[in-house]
């Protein structure tokens, strides 16, 4: 059997293809300050990159739904880097927000602060509202809302007092971090997980697909 040069070629870029499955994909970028974010990505095998977000100042929720706050919030963070990056690059932009019967629960400012958020939601159910961000100069911009209800147990003034004295509140919203030691004072949760570690990584699988029109598969063949 007589091979062709044509064959020859042709199946040595099927084969890089195969090798490389990632390469004609657009690439990956998480505009994050946040480990949590981060590694929420990595635990799906995800190839991507991250980077800090430029300056950027927040908008908080006074006359404003929570909903457009947090998305507002998101896609600013993803722009910020939009000039500097290729026409497919999509950004990835997200923030979210705790809040209990319609008061926005921050970052602790210090230890009587992170007291006070913790017996606010001794007891009581909470909303982890998540807005993420789609940004493109190629495939354009798309906005999404999470919500997931979170129930608190009563918490005794001495568990409050002692996970005060760790590091673990301090940087997270609502004075608690769900995939550490707060999560013992959690009875239930209804909606996504990782939503209320920081990122809706289940909302986030379901837009790919549509925003880039490329099925959800090939970007997990690498």
């Amino acid at each position: 059997m007589t091979i062709s040069l044509f064959d020859l070629c042709f199946c040595f870029i099927l084969d890089s293809a195969r090798a490389n499955p990632m390469q004609n994909l657009p690439s990956l970028l998480l505009v994050s300050q946040s480990p949590r974010r981060k590694q929420i990505l990595e635990s799906v095998g995800l190839l991507f990159q991250s980077k800090d977000p430029r300056d950027v100042t927040e908008k908080h929720p006074e006359h404003t739904e929570v909903d457009e706050i947090t998305c507002w919030n998101a896609t600013t963070k993803a722009g910020t880097l939009l000039n500097h990056v290729s026409d497919e690059t999509i950004l990835i932009g997200c923030d979210t927000l705790v809040v209990l019967k319609n008061e926005v629960l921050g970052k602790p400012k210090d230890k009587a602060d992170a007291l006070a958020t913790l017996a606010k939601l001794s007891g009581q159910k909470h909303t982890v509202v998540s807005g993420l961000t789609l940004l493109s100069k190629k495939f354009g911009k798309v906005e999404v809302n999470a919500k997931t209800d979170v129930y608190f147990r009563t918490l005794s003034q001495k568990e409050m007092y002692e996970y005060a004295e760790t590091k673990e509140p301090y940087d997270k919203a609502g004075s608690y971090a769900v995939q550490g030691m707060g999560t013992v004072f959690i009875e239930r949760i209804d909606g996504s997980y990782t939503n209320v570690m920081g990122f809706p990584l289940e909302t986030f699988l379901r837009e790919l697909p549509g925003f880039t029109k490329i099925p959800l598969y090939q970007w997990f063949l690498a």
